[in-house]
């Protein structure tokens, strides 16, 4: 008797299986499955540079909200530390930015936290300047909050010295003419080299720079009148390239059958996974519903993991299963099972 049962519970399986086949591939054909696990996410900060040639001459830059100021503005925000842009002198055609008496010129910088980048700016004194300026880069920097200098190079007029804050190193100033000031910062080495007109004035870290206990982060330039007369900057840039800092590291475990398909997705590596597009796949046998399911979680930290499962599945055979995922980061990881599939049950996974 049990075994006819099972012969009857098979037999309306297989007039199931084949009702729903033809059902189903119909469907299909009008509306495919698919996964896109191409990244999306590129790793390099971008360059930055202002000549100060798209501004208008007498702009008055100051508020870093404005998208017309390009990010400048004053030390801590205070508007009456801005700067005028100007056509006295300029080393691109045809503005440069003024620096002078009460000027303490910010613009912040985000992301710049990894790798090996080069500020350069270009610096024009006047014959008859008169003070003391200075060229500043700090590490970290909030508006009303933490700071921390990493480079303070201070122009001198009664020694006619530039004078590196920190180390003490000096080389004779120049006047008269364009000059290019350039700093040279590896970020996960901890160095800065500083030249000035291509002279190596100081080599030194980046982080305990100055102030020291610093982070390894370029957070914003200050250009800084200190009350002296006026001095120009013009064609100031930071390029470079980001290090690969923090990074995700997927792996795939603990595939499981049963009422569908189920799996971990885990972040091995030292960094947010973020935007994980993930499917499940089977190939092989005749599986009528569930032949992919895709999915995409939204976050996972390092060293935690994320559950996913497949949709219904039905069919019969042994067909392969492999699951894939990949983050936003561009980690992904691949991995392939066998199980047998009967009905609406899938089993013996391995």
């Amino acid at each position: 008797m049990k075994n006819k049962l099972i012969g009857k519970t098979i037999a309306i399986g297989v007039i199931i299986l084949f009702a729903a086949a033809s059902i189903v591939s119909a469907q299909t054909a009008d509306n495919p499955e698919s996964i896109n696990l191409s990244p999306t996410f590129d790793p390099l900060q971008d360059d930055w540079f202002d000549d100060f040639d798209n501004y208008t001459l007498g702009q008055y830059l100051e508020n870093e909200s404005d998208p017309a100021d390009g990010g400048w503005h004053g030390w801590d925000n205070v508007p009456a530390a801005g700067a005028y842009v100007v056509d006295d002198y300029s080393r691109s055609t045809p503005h440069s930015v003024e620096i002078s008496l009460d000027v303490d010129l910010v613009h912040e910088y985000q992301g710049y936290d990894s790798g090996e980048w080069t500020y350069t700016v270009w610096q024009y004194i006047p014959n008859d300047f008169t003070g003391e300026s200075a060229f500043i880069l700090l590490n970290t920097y909030e508006d009303g909050g933490d700071k921390s200098w990493s480079t303070q190079l201070r122009l001198n007029s009664f020694n006619q010295v530039i004078h590196s804050d920190g180390d003490g190193m000096e080389l004779p100033l120049i006047t008269g003419q364009w000059v290019e000031l350039r700093v040279e910062i590896d970020i996960d080495a901890d160095i800065q080299k500083i030249y000035y007109n291509d002279t190596l004035l100081v080599e030194k870290s980046w982080k305990d720079g100055v102030s020291g206990g610093g982070a390894p982060n370029i957070g914003a330039v200050d250009l800084f009148a200190n009350s002296a007369s006026p001095i120009y900057y013009d064609d100031i840039s930071l390029v470079g390239e980001a290090g690969p800092g923090e990074e995700p590291e997927l792996e795939i475990s603990d595939i499981a059958g049963g009422f569908g398909i189920s799996a971990k997705i885990n972040n091995v590596g030292d960094g947010e996974a973020t935007d994980t597009e993930w499917s499940i796949t089977l190939e092989g046998g005749l599986i009528i519903l569930g032949k992919e399911t895709t999915g995409t979680t939204a976050s996972i930290p390092a060293g935690e993991s994320a559950d996913i499962k497949s949709g219904l599945i039905f069919g019969i055979g042994k067909p392969t299963i492999t699951i894939a995922a990949e983050c936003s980061e561009g980690a992904s990881a691949e991995e392939t099972a066998s199980g047998l599939v009967i009905l609406f049950f899938v089993l013996g996974v391995s």
